[in-house]
C-alpha cells in the first residue's frame, strides 16, 4: 500500500491501510514524533535501544534490558532474556540499566523507587538517594510472594528481655524494668529499655512480668507501661494469706504514639524490698497502623 500525504494550510496528514515497516535495515538512526508542547513526546532511539514518552532516552543504555522512560524520572525496564541479571518487569523512579555496568543506576541525583513484578511476586525497594550515573543501595520496604504472603523488613517490630535477674527492687518509687536482652529490633527502634517511635501511628505493645518473692503485706503492686502521651497500668493487692514466691501479669494495649514519642515499663510498689523480675519477663511491640 502507497503513503498518501494530504497537504493543507500548512499541515499534513499521513494515511497507512496496511502494514508498516520503519528501519527494517537496522540502522542507527532515531524516530522522533513531536507534540504542540513536546519535542520528544515519542521517541525511539536506535543506537541505543530505548524508548521515550516526553523525554530523550539515555545513550548509555545496556542492551540486555528492554528501557522505557516517561517524562523525567520514570522507566519501565523489562528482561529480555533470563540471563540478564535484573530479572522481572520493573516500574521505577530515578532508574535505568547502564552500558558499563549491567546494574542499575540514577538518572539524576535524588531519591530512587522501584516496584518489581516477577514470578507472581511483588517487591518495592528504594533509596534515599544516589548521584547521577551512580549506583544507588537499594533496600527492600515490602514484599508480596508468589503465595500471597506479606512481609515488611523495615516495618518497627521489638521484643525484649531481661539479661539477668533485676534483684530487691526498691519501694515506693517507679523503677525502670531493665531489658538488657534483644530478641529482635526489625527498625532499630529500642535502646536502653526504650521503645522510640519512629513513625506517629497506632502501636501495639505488650508486656509480660515475671516476679519473685512478692511481699504479701504490700498495699499494692503497680505494672506501668509509660507512653509519652498516656500511662497504661495493672495494679493489684498481693493479699495472698503468704508471701508469693512467683507471680506473672500481663499487659497489652494498642497505644497512640506520635514520631519520636517514647515508651517503657515501670513496676513500683509497697511493703518490703523483696521483689525480683525474672529474665521471663518480656516487651515487644510493633507498628499496626
Amino acid at each position: 500500500m502507497a503513503l498518501t500525504k494530504v497537504t493543507g494550510n500548512g499541515l499534513g496528514a499521513v494515511t497507512q491501510d496496511g502494514a508498516a515497516t520503519f528501519n527494517e535495515g537496522s540502522a542507527d538512526v532515531d524516530f522522533r514524533v513531536e507534540s504542540n508542547g513536546l519535542t520528544n513526546a515519542f521517541v525511539i532511539d536506535g543506537g541505543n535501544n530505548g524508548i521515550g514518552f516526553g523525554a530523550t532516552p539515555r545513550a548509555d543504555l545496556h542492551t540486555t534490558w528492554s528501557q522505557m522512560f516517561i517524562g523525567q524520572k520514570g522507566s519501565i525496564i523489562s528482561e529480555r532474556s533470563a540471563g540478564g541479571g535484573i530479572a522481572g518487569t520493573k516500574l521505577t523512579d530515578n532508574l535505568y540499566v547502564d552500558s558499563d555496568t549491567g546494574a542499575f543506576a540514577c538518572l539524576e541525583t535524588n531519591q530512587v523507587g522501584v516496584l518489581t513484578l516477577e514470578a507472581g511476586a511483588l517487591n518495592y525497594q528504594s533509596a534515599v538517594s544516589a548521584s547521577a550515573g551512580a549506583a544507588p543501595t537499594l533496600v527492600t520496604h515490602m514484599n508480596i510472594d508468589a503465595s500471597g504472603a506479606m512481609t515488611k523488613p523495615l516495618q518497627p517490630a521489638f521484643m525484649a528481655r531481661p539479661a539477668s535477674q533485676q534483684a530487691n527492687l526498691p519501694i515506693n518509687t517507679e523503677t525502670t524494668i531493665v531489658f538488657g536482652t534483644e530478641i529482635f529490633d526489625q527498625n532499630g527502634d529500642f535502646a536502653s529499655n526504650t521503645f522510640t517511635a519512629p513513625v506517629a501511628g497506632k502501636y501495639q505493645l505488650n508486656v509480660l512480668i515475671y516476679l519473685n518473692n512478692l511481699d504479701s503485706a504490700s498495699d499494692y503492686y503497680i505494672i506501668k507501661l509509660k507512653t509519652s502521651n498516656r500511662d497504661y497500668e495493672i495494679v493489684f493487692d498481693p493479699d495472698f494469706g503468704q508471701d508469693a514466691v512467683y507471680w506473672g501479669t500481663a499487659l497489652s494495649v494498642l497505644a497512640d504514639m506520635d514520631a519520636s514519642d517514647t515508651s517503657h515499663v515501670i513496676v513500683n510498689y509497697t511493703g518490703t524490698a523483696q521483689t525480683d523480675i525474672q529474665t521471663g519477663s518480656v516487651f515487644s511491640g510493633y507498628l499496626v497502623a
